[in-house]
This record gives C-alpha cells, sequence and structure tokens, in this order.
C-alpha cells in the first residue's frame, strides 16, 4: 500500500511539474503581407493548467505593424506576441495558459486585426 501510494505521488508531481516545457517542435507560420516568421518552434508547458509555448523570430520587410497571435476556440482573448512596426525582426515568444495544449497561430497586422492564414500546432484532446 505504501509502495503504490509513493508511485501514485511521484507520478502527480511529474503531471504537476509547474511550467515544465517538452521538446521543442518547429512550425512555419504563412507569410502575410510579406511578414514572416523564422526559426518558430512550439512546445508544450506542462503542469496545470498548461498550454503551448512559441518562439522564433518575427521578420517584418515593409512599413506597418505586425505581431504574432495565437488562437483558441475556447479564450475570449487570444495572445499574442511583441509587436514590430516597419522594417526589422524581433524575437518571437507567446504562450497560452490552458488545458487543451494546442492553438492556431498567424500573422496579423496590428492596425486591424488583418491576420493571415492559421497553421495548427499542439494536440487535439480526442483526436
Amino acid at each position: 500500500m505504501r509502495k503504490t501510494l509513493l508511485v501514485g505521488l511521484a507520478a502527480v508531481s511529474m503531471f504537476l511539474g509547474a511550467g515544465v516545457a517538452s521538446a521543442a517542435k518547429p512550425f512555419t507560420p504563412a507569410p502575410h503581407h510579406g511578414t514572416s516568421v523564422t526559426a518558430a518552434e512550439w512546445s508544450y508547458i506542462r503542469g496545470l493548467p498548461g498550454g503551448v509555448r512559441i518562439k522564433g523570430n518575427l521578420v517584418v520587410t515593409q512599413p506597418g505593424c505586425f505581431y504574432v497571435k495565437m488562437k483558441h476556440e475556447f479564450w475570449l482573448e487570444s495572445p499574442r506576441s511583441e509587436t514590430q512596426c516597419g522594417p526589422g525582426t524581433i524575437a518571437l515568444h507567446a504562450e497560452t495558459a490552458s488545458i487543451w495544449w494546442y492553438a492556431h497561430v498567424s500573422i496579423c497586422r496590428a492596425n486591424n486585426d488583418d491576420c493571415g492564414p492559421s497553421v495548427f500546432i499542439g494536440n487535439r484532446v480526442g483526436s
């Protein structure tokens, strides 16, 4: 009984590992208005509530302000990256806090929330 309890507690503590990320996986968001993301990767954030983290570089090649949005069917507010205005490159970092562990990622123009096609990252539960 004591051994079973210890194994169970060890399993729960591994699952609840606060904010521990999984191995990073590459992904490629669709370019939008000449703006792209390079060296993009995503990983799971383990624990509760869990989530998805993205990193990379946002490369803007024309006038205007752009950011990367992470969207999920159940979120009222979509997490987003820092904004780059005008030509240049910024480090990309955004993350969710969600038990669903997936997101749709797209590049958006900041002035009017004009977003390009999204790419799916993560794992849909039950699929």
